[in-house]
């Protein structure tokens, strides 16, 4: 997901390479435009990411809430993952389906938060 941190809008979904020296994640350069991805806009596309823990433990009732992006770690263990928010008006994220075994879910952009680029 690409957004900066708690952001209001959501720019859609960065296709990052993974780092060259075999880390878990990729960094971005501090260096202006030093960095190019692929940025996804689409709202019809759906993705499966990471659930935070204490929202993994919710129940159906989330389905009709929302989920924020949160990034967990530092350097290059940071991953991004999803935290269920029940404050409709601050959701970037539609949650489309959940598996709490796994800590999964599927979500979209929701459409009032897509940043016009």
């Amino acid at each position: 997901m690409l957004c900066a941190s708690d952001s209001t809008e959501i720019y859609g979904w960065a296709i990052a390479p993974k780092h060259a020296a075999g880390y878990d994640s990729w960094k971005g350069s501090a260096t202006a435009k030093a960095d190019s991805v692929f940025v996804i806009i689409g709202l019809e596309d759906h993705y499966l990411v990471p659930m935070e823990s204490a929202s993994a433990s919710a129940n159906a009732t989330i389905l009709a809430g929302g989920m924020v992006p949160h990034v967990t770690g530092s350097t290059y263990t940071t991953k991004q993952i999803a935290r269920y928010n029940s404050t409709a008006a601050s959701n970037l994220l539609d949650i489309y389906d959940f598996d709490a075994d796994n800590q999964t879910c599927v979500v979209g952009i929701r459409p009032t938060k897509k940043a016009q680029v």
